[in-house]
């Protein structure tokens, strides 16, 4: 058994991230590649598999079966599938695909939790001492279930071409951390000639530099001067400190992770796909139903698709009455709500890992979800009857609020235990010392001017992004050069301590 286990282990795993100079030297290799063969759609395929897969094998090593084994069964699957019968093995088909796909899930994230809880009840060797998490399981693997269930319900059609499929999940620029594309989006693009115009030139290199800014200057600075030191022993430090940090934390969270899909859209922009918007401002949000709408988007609207509905759908064929136990209050439908979005969000904070904090925080969105619906309804009728200046008063208060409420959810997040995040909350609550602010201004100065202008570009009017996309479209390429250089010196100026690890790549 124990040979077993160490079979399934790679040789070695360390992803090229984005931001590293190896991904640099492979990106214009590929896109060197992907120009001379753009003209023939079936070498163009050949090309964006054999790099995507050469990708995908630099970081995951022998790993790299797990994503031809799921995308093998996943192709396989779909194609024996035959909508015009409604036959048991029919039926039973689909469900072995995503039962072998969301097993592999499964026993990555969770065999070393399963093997300490028998640890702890028994004595003897370890199986394997740390399975190591194959680079981007989660995001193919959640594309690979929702193609199974698209096809099963025909809103695709299953693709013939096993090379046209196995391109579509290990397309490198999403594997690593999505956004988590749909078969109906994805397959038009990859098979049609790319006819790249300026505006998709453009827009390409605005999204690759809006995500290096993010990503390296502002989240990776933030990270490494502010954040990681006080958050990692936040008793140390007052509560004013760790205050900053949590602030600091809740838009770097965002920047990592907005910004490293902001560049993986950049780069397929520049190949002619033009994938999922994954972030949209989420922070402007001014309720957490709103908050779900524009953070990371592809798996909201994947388990608003795949999970929540289904469960929902369920659940009213289960409760045909208006009311429960007749009670005129306790409507059925806001009761459907209410199971529904705790389920799917216990079990999106699984799905993000085995701990109690992000059982924690999964919990914690279910039910802020449940009551901002039922809050919603009941308060219908008073929106109603606000002026313009009320409703913007409390559209400010929404937004505060709902803000407020992520970062504190955040806590749990980025801390281990809930002891840690208490400890943090406890910190601010019991001990924040305001007398300590011009001290903390000089310390943390430039993650603190960082986080100002962060926060300062994110919640500026949308006109102001198109604006500048208008902008950058009209200068002359001297200045669009220039441009460049300027990021390039902020990504040098910022990196004095290296890249941090992408967040959600653990995930």
């Amino acid at each position: 058994m124990e040979a077993i286990f160490a079979s399934l282990m790679p040789v070695y795993s360390q992803p090229i991230y984005f931001t590293s100079g190896a991904f640099l030297v492979f990106l214009l290799v590929f896109l060197v590649f992907h120009a001379f063969a753009a003209r023939d759609s079936r070498l163009r395929v050949w090309v964006i598999l054999l790099f995507s897969l050469t990708f995908y094998l630099a970081g995951a090593g022998t790993n790299l079966w797990v994503i031809l084994f799921t995308s093998l069964v996943t192709y396989l699957t779909a194609r024996s599938f035959h909508p015009e019968k409604q036959s048991f093995i029919n039926r039973i088909s689909i469900a072995a695909g995503i039962t072998v796909n969301l097993g592999l899930l499964i026993f990555f994230k969770y065999t070393d939790v399963f093997q300490r809880m028998m640890n702890s009840i028994r004595t003897g060797d370890q199986l394997v001492d740390s399975l190591i998490f194959p680079m981007g399981l989660s995001f193919f693997t959640f594309t690979n279930i929702a193609y199974l269930i698209d096809v099963k319900k025909g809103i695709v059609t299953a693709e013939r071409s096993l090379l046209h499929f196995l391109a579509f999940p290990s397309f490198f620029p999403v594997v690593q951390m999505g956004p988590i594309e749909r078969a109906a989006r994805f397959f038009p693009s990859l098979k049609s000639k790319p006819v790249l115009t300026r505006e998709d030139i453009n827009e390409g290199t605005l999204l690759i530099i809006n995500g290096i800014i993010k990503k390296m200057v502002i989240g990776d600075t933030i990270s490494h001067q502010l954040v990681s030191g006080i958050l990692s022993a936040p008793e140390r430090h007052t509560g004013i400190e760790n205050l900053a940090a949590l602030l600091g934390y809740s838009l770097v969270i965002y920047c990592d992770f907005s910004g490293y899909t902001d560049m993986g859209r950049g780069m397929a922009r520049w190949m002619g796909f033009r994938l999922t918007l994954n972030f949209n401002l989420p922070y402007k949000a001014r309720n957490i139903g709103e908050f779900w709408k524009r953070w990371h988007i592809s798996l909201s609207t994947w388990l608003r698709d795949y999970l929540f509905m289904p469960i929902a759908l369920k659940l009213s064929g289960m409760m045909k009455k208006e009311t429960l136990f007749n009670l005129p209050w306790l409507k059925s439908d806001q009761v459907i709500f209410w199971i529904a979005s705790l389920i799917t969000f216990t079990l999106c904070g699984l799905w993000h890992g085995a701990g109690i904090n992000f059982l924690i925080w999964g919990l914690m969105h279910g039910v802020a979800l449940s009551v901002q619906k039922t809050w919603s309804i009941q308060a219908k009728e008073r929106k109603r009857r606000r002026g313009p200046k009320r409703r913007k008063v409390f559209q400010v208060l929404g937004i505060a609020s709902t803000f407020f409420f992520v970062t504190l959810g955040w806590v749990f997040f980025k801390t281990a235990t809930p002891a840690q995040a208490f400890n943090v909350i406890s910190q601010i609550f019991t001990d924040f010392h305001g007398e300590a602010l011009p001290a903390l201004l000089s310390a943390y100065a430039v993650p603190l001017l960082l986080m100002t202008a962060g926060y300062i570009w994110h919640f500026l009017p949308d006109r102001y992004g198109d604006i500048l996309r208008l902008k950058y479209g009209g200068f002359p390429l001297p200045l669009k050069v220039a441009v460049v250089a300027i990021v390039i010196s902020l990504v040098w100026l910022s990196q004095q301590q290296g890249s941090a690890r992408p967040i959600y790549i653990q995930f």
